[in-house]
């Protein structure tokens, strides 16, 4: 078995743990035995070398975010075991995130976004309990004039579903809720940045210069595709107000996760580290593409045979590591 320290002290809730209390064999193995694969996942990488792209060219402009880009797929390549035709995909599929970013510099609502800050995280004390929450803003500054947080995601399906959703989203009220924690001041305005996925593949003729040239008319032709909304709805940037009671909501849903999770993890001290104890729930092994974790599933009597295509998954928050075992 390789190097992974298992998580066995519940000591952080992050919005995305509670995501997968939806399996909680799903969330055995990510955030009890703290595995990830090795092998890419590129919808992970594609939105995250964009979401550094597009931040960096609100904060210091195109060149800088060409350059940020670059050093962001290195990064997320340097963690996982790459295939030759995986790095043919990555160059594609970086040209054609620099396309993008050079497309976003010269739409219309890039003069009315100002960043003054990326990444910062939040952190706060869950009421009647000893964990903390824990959760990250993409970034803070104004929007036309007005003080507001943004959100910067991709997706592949937009809708008008997509945004009516963000009304109770989970992640953005968090962040409303965890500065009300700190008894700071809540900024209640998110600016929804989305950029919806190319539905083009390379023709088999086609050479990967070809492709990238495609793209690039396309977003010429129809850039409210490709910037979160259609040709009749441009809905780049959606703005988001946080109601009060949608925070308040937010709220009391971690805190009630977090008793329930206090209460599952003393129940359960004697299995914690057993996959067979946790129950697997068969609806969300295709849900958004194949789970990662099937391949342990599928194979749940040698499931330590299997660990050697996995890794110790990136810790995001320094409290994490309070929670593995000793």
């Amino acid at each position: 078995m390789n190097r992974i320290i298992p998580s066995t002290r519940l000591k952080v809730v992050s919005v995305h743990k509670l995501y997968d209390v939806t399996c909680w064999r799903k969330y055995f193995w990510r955030w009890i035995m703290n595995l990830e694969p090795k092998k890419m996942n590129f919808n992970f990488w594609y939105g995250g070398v964009l979401h550094v792209g597009f931040e960096t060219l609100l904060l210091k402009g195109l060149r800088a975010a060409l350059k940020a880009m670059q050093k962001e797929s290195k990064r997320r390549c340097s963690r996982r075991t790459l295939t030759p035709d995986d790095l043919e995909e990555i160059t594609i599929q970086l040209s054609l995130l620099n396309v993008i970013v050079e497309a976003a510099s010269r739409q219309p609502f890039i003069k009315n976004m100002e960043l003054e800050w990326a990444e910062r995280q939040l952190k706060c004390e869950i009421p009647e309990t000893d964990v903390i929450f824990c959760t990250t803003i993409d970034g803070g500054g104004r929007y036309k004039t007005r003080r507001c947080n943004y959100e910067i995601k991709t997706a592949t399906r937009v809708n008008n579903d997509f945004f009516t959703a963000l009304a109770f989203d989970q992640q953005i009220h968090s962040h409303a809720w965890t500065q009300r924690m700190n008894k700071q001041k809540i900024i209640s305005r998110c600016v929804y940045c989305v950029f919806r996925k190319t539905t083009k593949r390379i023709k088999k003729s086609q050479s990967s210069d070809g492709f990238i040239r495609e793209i690039k008319q396309d977003l010429k032709d129809r850039p409210n595709f490709y910037f979160g909304g259609d040709e009749s709805r441009p809905t780049f940037p959606y703005i988001q107000t946080l109601g009060k009671h949608s925070v308040e909501q937010a709220g009391r849903t971690i805190i009630r996760y977090a008793k329930m999770l206090n209460q599952l993890y003393d129940t359960t001290r004697n299995n914690l580290l057993n996959p067979d104890y946790w129950p697997g729930n068969d609806r969300q092994c295709l849900s958004y593409g194949a789970c990662p974790y099937l391949l342990l599933c599928r194979n749940l009597v040698k499931w330590k045979l299997y660990t050697r295509l996995y890794q110790q998954r990136e810790m995001l928050y320094e409290e994490e590591r309070k929670e593995l075992q000793k």
